[in-house]
């Protein structure tokens, strides 16, 4: 049974590379060079959750077997679980980061700039279905907060909506 608690869950898509690229070319990085970064694509309408991902940072930095995120494929319906390292984080809303490190970075992103780098240096899944426990949506206006979901959720529901980020809790089933 995999339990993951109080991660990190980001949404993305195969927009860029083929079906699947997103996670292979994230994990050739990491087996090449020992981690990836992988570039939080964020919507024009999410906030940047700075103090957050500052809090992240220093929880995955801190512990010895670092901290969850759970990285969702919209196309797939597919979750994975990684491990980070890391996160780095814009210093303002207007302006993205280059990727901190380029060879350890899928060359997809090397053209953009983005709000958060996750240093990333496991990648499991895909995931067993199971129980996905949404617990908040930092990337929310503190008055949108309360018409968001919050609690059991599934795949189709998540792959709707303009957020990218929350926390959530997984088991399998």
């Amino acid at each position: 049974m995999t339990v993951v608690r109080a991660a990190i869950l980001l949404k993305f898509r195969d927009m860029v590379t083929e079906p699947g690229g997103t996670i292979r070319e994230h994990r050739e990085r990491i087996d090449e060079t020992g981690h990836a970064w992988w570039g939080w694509w964020s919507h024009q309408s999410e906030l940047i959750p700075r103090d957050f991902l500052h809090e992240r940072d220093d929880r995955s930095q801190s512990h010895d077997d670092g901290s969850s995120a759970l990285l969702f494929d919209s196309g797939a319906a597919q979750l994975f679980h990684a491990r980070v390292r890391g996160i780095v984080v814009a210093p303002t809303a207007s302006h993205g980061l280059q990727p901190p490190s380029f060879e350890n970075t899928p060359s997809y992103y090397h053209r953009g700039r983005y709000h958060a780098w996750f240093k990333l240096d496991q990648i499991d899944g895909p995931l067993a279905p199971g129980r996905l426990l949404l617990r908040s949506h930092p990337t929310l206006e503190p008055d949108d907060a309360h018409r968001a979901h919050i609690g059991e959720t599934t795949m189709d529901r998540l792959r709707g909506g303009g957020q990218t980020m929350w926390t959530a809790d997984f088991e399998t089933t």
